[in-house]
């Protein structure tokens, strides 16, 4: 069994100087100087323990620990906090790293492993009262209690659903209800049943939906059993994270609970996808999505027990150290919870938030309880809750794990673009059991966005900002044979679907959201005519054709992935058969780019077509992001997408061209 219990310990002279955290954060922490030396105090502290960290677990370390095994003890370590966040509760949150460099300072390697480490004050103050974080249970325990959970997830939904107007907003119509619903019944009862809306239309038809894997064991609904579910489904029968799932929502006081496979018949093809296309209703509609967010299997559960608290379930990475320290003996009057991955980060890199139906399900969620086997965590459209006692306003900054889109007053159009592109770029990273799938799973979040923004989709990309949304690029370097192409049939070039791989937009850019640059910008790119043709329903059938009108700056290039930076990722590019010269730099090109179907090393003339210019204003710098274009018979292809940067402009914008790509 896990030790719950705060352990009370000495920590040494420099973790005692280190928490409480002071300041705004980015600070480099006067502390051990080695990694020896570290290891050495890890010994007696446990704030070092952790800060080492498992080395065996950072990918490389290893091999550099056998490469550099002389070395190895005198790695150069630094401790820098980041970020630090001072709460009215007691309570001090910060993310630290640690960052050892392996080997000679110029070619060594430096490695860098990220913290969150939370304080809370105990002491008591003139009235002899705690402060309100040290009451809470999560600081009395390491791991909070199924019963603590309920408690803090009610208190967090009656305050959402009593004071947040924005997450009030949503309303549900009797069309827009799934098809049926668990009828969860009362705590005590030993079985559930399927309910249709019908039954519902005049009586209280709230209800909350599951997001999870399914993994090897499910139960489902199907043709052949339909009728009898609608009379009696037996607990003992269902796998344990549905369980899990009907009791949080009977403590809730909500009587129904959507979850896909009990719901929609799973052998029934024309149900299927009906519901699939009505998934935004579905997730926007609910009171609460429960997500079982370290769950790899339904068969695992998501409330705390004694077997999901047991060292062979939960990893050390992903449960809380919480200790009570002191230094040289003298209680500094701290609780401090040290955490491999802070709650938002947990979830974004859970077994869930690898799955591709789950980013619909937390887009269109008003309000989600991650479940993790370290805590809960909340996220509404108005706030972000951790079970520590931290609290964010999403409508002031949203910090939490994925953007969501606010009222169209509140968003400017470049937020509202950079939600979008954060959506596809966490979508290319997730796996389906079904490749085919792809599509139907990004149904609701597409519509969600059409209702909230007004535009037009063009094939995961938007009317109004067509230009930009085409500078995806892959993250994974092209191999000397091609990508496996994908299974969805018909997808043209130029949308991000016809990658299979990991996507990053605009890479070469900014950061959208950063207010401390300032450049001149233009998208140099119009959108002249589209066409998609589906073989049924969009998005939940096939392509069947498409047609894609454009109008903008081109210039020929001869371009090929220069040999010293084929390496690099993105690559560099020689262009028109130029000499660089590395005295200068390292880096000298002036160009780098990304194939997408293969390496090209061989120099070749390319139509370009410029997207998008940055001239920045401080210094001049100019930036040109443009596709690269192949010839496919009467029509182009893209085959990559690249980046000038320099002090002068590389198209001339007046010699325009319309073109048809496939």
């Amino acid at each position: 069994m896990v030790d719950t219990l705060p352990v009370g310990t000495d920590v040494c002279k420099y973790c005692a100087e280190l928490i409480p955290f002071e300041g705004n954060g980015s600070l480099n922490i006067s502390h051990h100087a080695t990694l020896w030396d570290l290891l050495k105090s890890s010994k007696s502290c446990l704030v070092c323990e952790f800060l080492l960290g498992d080395w065996t677990h950072v990918p490389g370390l290893e091999k550099s620990r056998g490469s550099y095994e002389m070395d190895f003890g005198n790695a150069k370590l630094s401790v820098k906090v980041k970020e630090i966040r001072k709460l009215d509760n007691g309570l001090t949150w910060a993310s630290v790293t640690t960052e050892v460099n392996v080997g000679a300072p110029v070619d060594g390697i430096t490695y860098v492993i990220s913290f969150a480490i939370t304080t809370c004050d105990k002491r008591k103050d003139s009235n002899l009262e705690v402060t309100t974080a040290a009451s809470l249970p999560i600081w009395r325990s390491r791991i909070s209690s199924t019963s603590d959970r309920i408690t803090t997830l009610q208190s967090w939904l009656s305050d959402c659903e009593a004071n947040h107007e924005f997450c009030r907003q949503h309303k549900l119509s009797d069309g827009k209800l799934p098809k049926r619903l668990i009828d969860v019944g009362a705590i005590d009862e030993c079985s559930v049943k399927l309910t249709t809306p019908d039954i519902l239309s005049n009586g209280d038809f709230r209800y909350a939906t599951l997001s999870y894997c399914w993994g090897q064991t499910n139960y489902r609904t199907t043709l052949e059993n339909e009728i009898q579910h609608r009379e009696q489904i037996p607990l003992e029968a269902l796998p344990k994270t549905v369980r899990d799932a009907i009791s949080l929502t009977r403590h809730l006081n909500i009587p129904f609970l959507w979850v896909d496979a009990l719901c929609i018949v799973q052998d029934d093809h024309e149900e299927w996808r009906g519901e699939a296309a009505n998934m935004q209703n579905i997730y926007s509609g609910s009171v609460l999505t429960i997500a079982a967010t370290d769950a790899k299997d339904c068969s695992l559960g998501f409330l705390p027990s004694a077997s999901t608290t047991s060292s062979s379930q939960v990893t050390s990475q992903r449960i809380a150290k919480l200790l009570d320290v002191r230094c040289e003996g003298k209680d500094l009057g701290l609780l401090v919870r040290l955490q491999r991955y802070d709650a938002d980060k947990s979830v974004n890199q859970s077994v869930l938030n690898t799955r591709g139906w789950v980013l619909q399900e937390m887009v269109l969620s008003t309000r989600t309880v991650h479940c993790m086997n370290s805590e809960i965590y909340w996220e509404c459209k108005s706030a972000c809750h951790t079970e520590t006692g931290l609290s964010s306003n999403r409508l002031i900054k949203d910090n939490c794990s994925l953007p969501k889109l606010l009222n169209a007053l509140d968003n400017p159009q470049g937020r509202t673009n950079y939600t979008w592109w954060k959506w596809v770029e966490s979508y290319s990273t997730r796996k389906f059991s079904f490749e085919q799938d792809r599509l139907p799973a990004l149904a609701g979040v597409l519509r969600h966005y059409q209702d909230h923004t007004d535009d037009i989709p063009v094939l995961g990309l938007w009317k109004r900002t067509f230009a930009q949304d085409m500078m995806w690029m892959s993250l994974e370097r092209p191999q000397k044979l091609d990508h496996p192409p994908t299974v969805l049939r018909n997808i043209p070039s130029w949308s991000w679907l016809s990658c299979t791989s990991t996507i990053q937009y605009d890479f070469w850019g900014p950061n959208r959201l950063d207010e401390t640059y300032n450049s001149h910008e233009e998208d140099h790119t119009t959108l002249v005519d589209w066409n998609v043709v589906w073989t049924e329903q969009p998005f939940t059938s096939d392509v069947n054709s498409t047609e894609l009108i454009l109008e903008g700056p081109v210039e020929e290039f001869v371009l090929n992935i220069a040999t010293r930076g084929a390496m690099n990722n993105p690559t560099y590019l020689d262009v028109n058969n130029e000499e660089v010269d590395f005295k200068e730099s390292h880096f000298p090109w002036r160009c780098s780019g990304q194939f997408d179907d293969r390496i090209r090393m061989t120099p070749t003339k390319y139509l370009c077509l410029l997207l998008h210019s940055r001239v920045f204003t401080n210094d001049g710098r100019t930036s040109e992001t443009f596709l690269i274009l192949e010839p496919a018979g009467n029509n182009y292809k893209r085959i990559g997408i690249a980046n000038f940067r320099g002090k002068s402009l590389n198209f001339d914008v007046s010699k325009r061209q319309t073109l048809s790509l496939v």
